[in-house]
């Protein structure tokens, strides 16, 4: 039985990533300068990343903008499932990373992090039930959506990533090491009480 290839191989997924990096997402990229920072993150030939660029915009994800007629521009296209979607995740990510970056500064930080962990936990399962409905509201476009929900959910996993790196942070401090350890006893606590466990 032959295998259906993906809507989109880890390498679309990879320039898609790239587009939606802060230096492209508003501006767009010429090709040069997009494969130039995807090789700093991995190795491609330039046929083959040509060959990506092109299903990218016949999957109208990326679309082609000529300006006069030095260049050719590549741009996010915003009227897509996929691309929209992408952007709204690293909005959300970013909103919610200079959230926790602030929070960080506050003293009780290492006091309050099991609750901001779970809050911000629930707000990420939130997030990827709503992508999902979503999904399930436009059932003819399956493979977009699918695709989309799924690329929503690796990027929101920056944000979970970031908070775990908090927690590692804190047991390399003894002393952040006992208020977390006490807070996440505390943390348990409320929460199995709030559910009706005990």
């Amino acid at each position: 039985m032959k295998r259906k290839k993906p809507y989109l191989d880890d390498t679309c997924l990879k320039i898609f990533k790239v587009m939606l990096s802060p230096k492209f997402r508003k501006k767009g990229a010429r090709f040069n300068e997009l494969f130039r920072a995807y090789t700093t993150l991995a190795k491609i030939s330039k046929p083959s990343f040509t060959e990506h660029v092109n299903h990218l915009v016949k999957k109208k994800i990326l679309k082609r903008k000529r300006k006069g007629k030095q260049y050719t521009l590549l741009l996010l296209n915003k009227d897509n499932i996929i691309a929209n979607m992408g952007v709204r995740a690293v909005e959300e990510v970013n909103k919610e990373l200079k959230v926790l970056t602030r929070l960080t500064k506050r003293p009780d930080f290492w006091e309050r992090l099991p609750y901001i962990v779970a809050d911000f936990f629930a707000l990420h399962e939130l997030l990827k039930v709503k992508a999902a409905l979503e999904f399930y509201a436009h059932p003819k476009r399956t493979f977009e959506y699918f695709t989309a929900v799924e690329l929503y959910m690796a990027l929101e996993e920056d944000l979970i990533l970031f908070l775990r790196l908090a927690v590692e942070k804190a047991f390399r401090h003894p002393e952040h090491k006992q208020q977390l350890a006490k807070a996440i006893e505390e943390a348990i606590k409320e929460l199995e009480s709030r559910l009706g466990m005990v």
